[in-house]
């Protein structure tokens, strides 16, 4: 687990709303705090969906980022920064395979129960949290390792670095 200060919210926070940069993560849940506080929980409510969009979200508990996006973005829209954000972010499962064999671990996908990037927006002050949950217990530390290191290069790019 790392702990990421940023400088530049404002670039971010355009990755973040407008362009598709964090599209293909999961929003797990994310607060808006404004003129009153919105609490979204991301978890999907299948039974309101059609049948095109259960058999594409059909992998995941939970909604991916692309579509969330537009409501939050309606939310925080205007002159005046919200007070705070904050959102929990999750690779989806589908992605943690290639994750493993991109970064050479030898750990079978069963055992990571998520990556996880914590977003807070708070007091003009911006902070990405990364966190690992695993479904067993061991010492060995590669995938936070490896999750620590790739969160460190996505979020230079939001950076202009």
């Amino acid at each position: 687990m790392i702990n990421i200060e940023l400088d530049n919210a404002k670039d971010f926070m355009s990755h973040l709303f407008i362009k598709e940069t964090f599209d293909h993560f999961l929003c797990r849940e994310i607060e808006l705090d404004t003129f009153v506080s919105f609490k979204i929980d991301g978890r999907l409510l299948h039974d309101f969906l059609n049948d095109i969009e259960k058999e594409e979200l059909s992998g995941s508990p939970f909604v991916p980022w692309s579509m969330l996006k537009p409501h939050c973005f309606n939310i925080i829209k205007g002159s005046r920064t919200p007070l705070c954000i904050r959102a929990v972010f999750a690779m989806p499962p589908h992605s943690i395979a290639s994750f493993i064999a991109k970064n050479g671990l030898n750990v079978s996908p069963d055992t990571i129960s998520g990556l996880y990037l914590n977003i807070r927006y708070e007091n003009k002050s911006l902070n990405i949290v990364t966190g690992t949950s695993l479904n067993t217990f061991t010492l060995d530390k590669s995938i936070e390792n490896a999750w620590d290191t790739a969160v460190e290069h996505f979020i230079k790019k939001t950076q202009g670095q």
